[in-house]
């Protein structure tokens, strides 16, 4: 026991988390399996703008997949023929006919561009050690899209599974930005085959969903198919219909498969036969109608977690602006850094820093002659508008200065992000500080006042306040470092020779702006990230049109397409019926698929499909093909002689099984199919001899199951039954 133990806690569970984490589901956040992550990982590392050897990229990928070159090679032809990440050139197969791709030293690929703008960002990926602690993966790609959902995807773990169906990229981007609005959205599957969909069943990525091929009929006694339903191949298509050609299910007198880049099969139709038979029996007997079931497991957080569509669209929407904030940060500290680079250089050698050193000897004295230097200048083009402004207060105390600088920036927030409330407050409180001084410096604050609201309101004239951002200026000076001063040192003296003052400020001028931008698509995140998704949509929308329509449709029942060509006989002589039997009756025609309800003599049912030949006594009530919809009633009289009256539905019996419909201690009186018969009851009275009529309708009784009792209809014994039955031109006993 002690072993057993340890053998499932210490080996199962691990197959059995490697199984679920490691093979068979994919991440939330990129939607990909480990082998995928790993491909893509290596063509990010490869990419130079042309293509690679498909057995290079492999061999590479080996570094990090523990597994063979088979397993990676399968899942990058599959990858590759999404369409999506993969730009592939040469035999990589076809998704449409099964044919399997070429050796992997034939053919090439590379990376998309919508996969570097969709995946690849190295500054915010969090990076591990491989299986062998040689190289370095990611855990997963900062996705800016649920790439799950456009992907698709199906696993088999341990105890669970998943079946994602895939969908169209371009509605799966505007689903984003619809969330991202706080709009609702609907987003159904799309598959690269096209066909046709029944979403009925279907719940936001649970459930089951109906495919069916595009079939169209041809001028020359032909059925064409266009598009295949998911999952199939042209291939796999063929040999079913051959199937249920061979099995004369369906009458084709040949077929001829003439696909290439799109799905187009030919199929000759028998003379005695008609397209609209032939259509049904094809959705009936073969692959071109099917049912798949789906269900939406991912990671997430490190375990399986069943989501909706709806789910991944809002995970994937914060997603968004995570990864946006972060990269925008991080241009953000670029451009800072950039900037202050600059900043340092102009003024070191505008103000010939450089020569005050010439003549030191003692490097902790140029470092600090430097740093004075640079410290102590200032550079009007780097300078904050608003701080030249103010220095027409440059006699008032830095508490006034501070007050007036305040109140001009939360002026200005204010307007551009509407948060009056607090805004108001402390306005307030400045003015309450700029009150005391005095009426020349009262002029010239109001004349600032004045500039501010007038470029502000230019501004939101031509952008709306929502595309402003605060007047303070991110690029003031800081304190120089010790790296700063170091490159200045470094620097080579044609650099300081040719450096062109106008142009740098000019360069400085783009920097300051471009960081600016970066401000405030920080503030105005959710803007900013659609945006980014509605250019996506103008850039690709071209290349990813819908393929499969969604309608409606009923799933296509063999018996309905089946042809009836057999005849049902009855022998009363012998009491046997079925179609292989030549004496007898006919009764109707039928085919193999369809059922037949027999009811025997004392209310003995059967719904029957085996009917070659079938004992069924020499006397039978009741002989029809099976309705799930047909009302039955039943009339019998119980021990004490009184009626009763059973109406029932045959929708659950099991086939080939006998049911009695009257009680064993009963006597069937009338066995009644016809719709709501009206019964009329003699009943012999006790204190004389005569009859007693008494109408009734058999609607006003409850439709129950086949196995329960009748209701009692007259507390007296029933002496006779008669059914009127209604047969549209008058009453019928």
């Amino acid at each position: 026991m002690a072993d057993a133990e340890i053998l499932y806690e210490k080996y199962f569970l691990e197959y059995a988390s490697y199984a679920i984490k490691k093979r068979a589901i994919p991440e939330i956040d990129d939607g990909l399996k480990p082998v995928q992550r790993r491909i893509l990982h290596t063509l990010f590392e490869l990419d130079d703008g042309k293509y690679h050897k498909v057995a290079s990229v492999v061999g590479q990928t080996m570094r990090f997949h523990p597994h063979g070159d088979q397993s990676i090679f399968g899942a990058l032809v599959t990858l590759a023929n999404k369409d999506l990440f993969i730009d592939k050139q040469g035999n990589f197969g076809s998704i449409l006919t099964g044919d399997p791709a070429s050796a992997a030293r034939y053919i090439e690929c590379r990376l998309t561009p919508l996969a570097r703008e969709i995946l690849l960002s190295p500054a915010i990926t969090e990076y591990v050690d491989s299986y062998d602690g040689r190289n370095r993966e990611p855990v997963t790609f900062p996705a800016k899209i649920p790439v799950v959902l456009v992907l698709g995807a199906e696993g088999i773990a341990v105890g669970m599974s998943t079946r994602i169906l895939p969908h169209n990229p371009i509605e799966v981007v505007q689903a984003q930005i619809a969330c991202l609005k706080g709009e609702g959205f609907q987003l159904f599957p799309d598959f690269p085959t096209g066909g046709l969909v029944d979403l009925s069943e279907y719940d936001d990525g649970h459930g089951k969903v109906l495919t069916r091929a595009g079939l169209e009929t041809g001028d020359t006694g032909t059925i064409i198919v266009r598009e295949l339903p998911y999952g199939t191949t042209t291939e796999s298509l063929i040999a079913s219909i051959e199937n249920a050609a061979r099995k004369k299910k369906i009458k084709i007198s040949a077929m001829s498969d003439y696909t290439a880049d799109e799905v187009e099969i030919e199929i000759k139709i028998s003379r005695d036969a008609e397209p609209e038979d032939i259509i049904k029996g094809l959705y009936a007997f073969t692959a071109c109608e099917s049912s798949i079931d789906t269900s939406l497991l991912v990671i997430k957080e490190g375990h399986p977690c069943r989501v909706t569509v709806t789910d991944l669209i809002r995970h994937s929407a914060v997603q968004l602006r995570d990864i946006l904030r972060a990269e925008l940060k991080i241009e953000e500290q670029v451009l800072r850094k950039k900037l202050r680079a600059e900043q340092w250089e102009q003024i070191f050698i505008e103000r010939r820093v450089y020569k005050d050193i010439e003549e030191i000897t003692d490097i902790e004295v140029v470092y600090e002659v430097v740093r004075r230097g640079v410290e102590q200048a200032t550079i009007s083009p780097v300078v904050d508008p608003m701080d030249k402004e103010l220095d027409e207060l440059h006699g008032s105390s830095p508490e006034v200065r501070s007050a007036v600088r305040s109140l001009l920036t939360t002026i200005h927030r204010s307007l551009a992000y509407a948060e009056y409330g607090p805004s108001r407050d402390m306005i307030a409180r400045n003015l309450d500080t700029i009150r005391t001084v005095s009426p020349q410096e009262q002029r010239t604050i109001r004349s600032l006042l004045n500039a501010v609201y007038r470029d502000l309101n230019q501004e939101i004239a031509a952008v709306g306040s929502e595309d402003l951002t605060p007047v303070e200026d991110p690029t003031r000076i800081v304190d120089i470092t010790t790296e700063d001063i170091d490159r200045l040192l470094n620097m080579p003296i044609y650099r300081i020779s040719r450096y062109d003052i106008d142009q740098a400020g000019l360069e400085m001028i783009d920097l300051k702006d471009r960081l600016q931008a970066v401000r405030r698509h920080l503030h105005h995140l959710t803007s900013y990230a659609i945006n980014f998704l509605e250019r996506l949509v103008a850039d690709h929308k071209e290349a990813y049109p819908r393929r499969t329509e969604v309608t409606s449709f009923t799933p296509m029942d063999v018996r309905d397409a089946a042809e009836r060509d057999l005849v049902l006989r009855y022998d009363t002589e012998a009491g046997y019926m079925g179609y292989a039997i030549e004496s007898g009756e006919p009764l109707f025609n039928l085919s193999l698929y369809d059922r037949v309800v027999i009811v025997r003599a004392g209310g003995i049912v059967g719904v029957h499909n085996v009917l070659d030949k079938l004992y069924v006594d020499l006397d039978i009530l009741y002989c029809k093909m099976e309705d799930p919809d047909q009302v039955f009633t039943v009339i019998y009289r119980d021990t004490e002689g009184y009626p009763c009256i059973k109406r029932f539905r045959l929708d659950r019996c099991r086939v080939n099984q006998l049911y009695e419909l009257v009680p064993e201690d009963g006597t069937l009186l009338e066995f009644i199919w016809e719709a709501d018969p009206t019964i009329v009851v003699f009943c012999r009275t006790d204190s004389d001899d005569t009859l007693q009529e008494e109408t009734i309708g058999a609607e006003d009784y409850e439709v129950k199951s086949h196995r329960g009792r009748g209701e009692q209809m007259v507390e007296a014994v029933v002496e006779r039954i008669d059914v009127l039955v209604d047969m549209g031109e008058g009453v019928e006993t």
